[in-house]
């Protein structure tokens, strides 16, 4: 004979046998939120690297700042912008991070020394920046200043930093009125 089951009080309307929590289960249970105490003004944006070990906190108090993701430990902060940093992003191999800011400049650091070793120079302040698919190029998005535009561009990035140059891909200064906050690289950096 078939049993009845009530599925307005029984919240699983189909057989279910409770097992054993995993090690990550425990984990997810037992996890808590970090404070990562070391910025001076608020918080603009936030990048894990990609095997998420480590991430990159900007603010408006100018100094990205690297933190190790699991214990929220400040590692250290990147000393050389005067505006506040609005986006950053990370290399696949955690090597370096670029960093756009308010300043008018998009900065490239060694991630581990905190070293500033190639500054892209503007005359408007840089709103976002990512690596393309392969790290060959840069995609940024800076803001209208005194009668400029938005525009939405794409420089060339060096592995070897010997032969960083500033060199501007394309420009698209015309494709939105307003504030582009963000702009992201396509599947095969369409």
């Amino acid at each position: 004979s078939a049993t009845h089951r009530d599925t307005h009080t029984d919240p699983f309307p189909f057989p279910f046998t409770q097992t054993q929590d995993t090690s990550e289960e425990k984990r997810r249970k037992t996890m808590r939120p970090l404070l990562l105490k070391g910025h001076t003004r608020p918080l603009t944006f936030i990048k894990y690297n990609v095997d998420g070990d480590i991430l990159i906190s900007c603010a408006k108090d100018h100094r990205p700042t690297l933190w190790y993701a699991d214990t929220g430990e400040r590692i250290g902060t990147y000393k050389g912008h005067n505006g506040a940093t609005w986006s950053c992003d990370i290399t696949r191999d955690s090597k370096r991070l670029v960093t756009a800011s308010a300043d008018s400049t998009v900065k490239l650091w060694n991630l581990t020394t905190g070293e500033c070793i190639f500054t892209f120079k503007f005359d408007i302040p840089c709103r976002s920046v990512s690596f393309s698919l392969g790290e060959e190029y840069l995609l940024l998005t800076t803001d209208a200043f005194m009668g400029t535009p938005p525009a939405v561009r794409i420089l060339k990035h060096s592995r070897d930093i010997e032969e960083q140059q500033h060199e501007e891909v394309l420009c698209i200064s015309d494709a939105h009125p307003g504030r582009i906050t963000r702009a992201m690289w396509g599947s095969l950096n369409k």
